[in-house]
């Protein structure tokens, strides 16, 4: 949704190869690879990511900056070799111009080379792991969704203060989760916290009850956990049957507590505490406006993902506008990216033009139920959260 085309050298296996050169034809349309799961546990938000996507790029008719969109969708089922494969796919046999997505944080680690390696523009609109704007950073890379950094470090840093002192940790076993206990973990001890034990569950987990059943013996203030999709509405419900949440009181990054999975959590989700760059609560004009068009669309109030691929859709079209659906090569795309600048349903929205991360607000958020709906409160903000890159 972007613009400038690009002649890819292709170099058939993913070996070294030349930075791509872009052709740009205003004349033809540009084409989105959507690389999201849409058959998994996960499937939620891949649906979500390109609804968010489709919304906005419907109220430009799919020509912004003159310039026709045609996305071509690959369902990665949240497994890194099939990611690959598809984005592989994807970019020599399609011939797409740009990359979006993925969601997991495995699938994007695996396809985090090959891409860099072709000289594909890549837009990771969904998977947080830090490292792919650290130790991965590459010139075509932007991420428009938020580092795990970006939401859990404000949390560690807050938690000490109003949540306790000792802490345990819980999240789904892969690179995401990993990530994400790391990015609390640092801050957390740094202000005096420690951590009393950390459990990781697969990722797939339908039943908790196992790692519930000795936890109202732990001598611990709260637990961190981080669970997504299908897994966190399982958590979200079973940790109130088990009388958890009365004893050890739940947190955690905002994916926990998704607005569009609130309706199936129910009053499980009522007092646990999260930190997200995003709410469907909060009260600016922009996310209003969202929020309508996105009910008024799918007849569902709008998710973290949902609103990431409705912002991956404002940064390409911003970047089409000012190029006016022509650039001559990648670098010239990447320059215009770097100088996008715009209100997002989240708030204020850049890049860091040294790793191409976004800068945006971090929320302190609580489920709380006010006029009978269900949603995530704004307790506090922290403007132009900045990932901190490699001396993170």
């Amino acid at each position: 949704m972007t613009l400038y085309r690009r002649t890819l050298l292709q170099a058939g296996a993913a070996v070294l190869a030349a930075p791509a050169i872009v052709r740009a034809d205003s004349a033809r349309s540009f084409k989105v690879g959507a690389v999201v799961p849409m058959t998994t546990g996960q499937a939620i938000e891949g649906k979500s990511h390109l609804d968010g996507f489709k919304l906005f790029l419907d109220q430009t008719s799919w020509t912004p900056g003159g310039r026709k969109i045609e996305l071509v969708v690959a369902d990665d089922e949240m497994k890194p070799p099939v990611g690959l494969q598809k984005t592989r796919r994807l970019v020599e046999n399609d011939k797409v111009d740009c990359i979006i997505g993925p969601v997991s944080s495995g699938v994007a680690l695996a396809m985090a080379d090959y891409l860099k390696q072709s000289g594909t523009m890549w837009i990771c609109s969904g998977a947080g792991v830090a490292g792919l704007t650290r130790e991965k950073r590459a010139p075509y890379l932007f991420r428009t969704s938020c580092s795990t950094w970006q939401t859990n470090h404000p949390m560690g840093e807050w938690a000490p203060d109003h949540l306790g002192r000792t802490a345990i940790l819980m999240a789904s076993d892969y690179s995401g989760g990993r990530d994400t206990m790391a990015e609390f973990r640092q801050p957390f001890v740094a202000k005096g916290g420690s951590v009393a034990r950390e459990i990781y569950p697969p990722l797939g987990t339908k039943d908790f009850s196992a790692y519930f059943a000795d936890l109202k013996a732990q001598k611990a203030d709260f637990l961190y956990a981080f669970f997504t999709g299908a897994d966190s509405i399982a958590f979200v419900q079973q940790y109130e049957q088990f009388g958890l949440k009365q004893v050890l009181p739940l947190s955690g990054p905002g994916f926990l507590t998704d607005p569009e999975l609130l309706d199936a959590m129910g009053p499980a989700a009522l007092g646990v505490t999260t930190c997200l760059h995003y709410s469907s609560a909060l009260d600016t004009e922009v996310n209003k406006r969202f929020v309508a068009g996105f009910k008024a669309a799918t007849g569902r109030r709008p998710s973290f993902s949902s609103e990431y691929g409705y912002v991956v859709a404002q940064v390409l079209a911003a970047a089409l506008e000012k190029g006016g659906g022509n650039f001559a090569d990648n670098d010239r795309f990447a320059e215009a990216l770097i100088g996008v600048n715009l209100e997002a349903p989240r708030g204020p929205f850049r890049f860091d033009p040294v790793t191409h991360n976004v800068v945006n607000s971090a929320y302190i958020l609580k489920v709380e139920q006010r006029n009978g709906v269900i949603d995530n409160q704004v307790l506090q903000t922290y403007r132009d959260v900045t990932d901190p890159g490699v001396n993170g």
